[in-house]
């Protein structure tokens, strides 16, 4: 991983290397990370999320601060295709006050790994987009299409059941 945090963490990096690690990062309406997803085998996935109601800090932005709005200008949208965008219309609407997720990478990516190497997620494919969990699993619609789709990859990277 040629992250800037993932420097200062030699040990976790050499375990996600190790581990032939996956890793999938869950981002909210605004493009703030709040989890990831880290897959280790087919059926080896586990995540890490920030509880909402407690990690998060509310902070005054204006709309051209925000990741997804960010991003948005340097490919090159327009003001007006961004304004009609959801994240900025909710921006203005909430009046610049936005929830930030505290999401920290290297305590998310550490639970993560523990979970994928536990196997405590335990789902069904159904051949539907999103599978059918059997083990208890959080009621986040990102989480749950970042997983679903990290599903995928795993199956068609991991040749072998691990």
């Amino acid at each position: 991983m040629s992250s800037g945090f993932m420097k200062d963490s030699p040990a976790l990096s050499r375990l996600l290397q190790e581990t032939n690690a996956l890793v999938s990062y869950v981002r909210d309406d605004f493009g703030y990370y709040k989890g990831v997803v880290v897959a280790i085998g087919k059926k080896k996935i586990g995540y890490s999320l920030v509880k909402l109601s407690r990690d998060v800090l509310w902070v005054r932005v204006k709309p051209h601060q925000l990741p997804v709005i960010n991003k948005m200008f340097q490919e090159g949208h327009s003001l007006e295709e961004i304004a009609k965008t959801a994240p900025y219309q909710k921006c203005e609407s909430e009046h610049h006050i936005v929830r930030i997720p505290q999401f920290d990478k290297r305590i998310g990516l550490l639970f993560a790994l523990d979970s994928a190497m536990k196997s405590e997620i335990k789902w069904m494919d159904c051949g539907i987009d999103e599978p059918m969990f059997t083990s208890p699993f959080p009621k986040d619609d990102d989480l749950r299409k970042v997983f679903a789709k990290m599903i995928n990859r795993a199956n068609r990277y991991y040749k072998e059941e691990s």
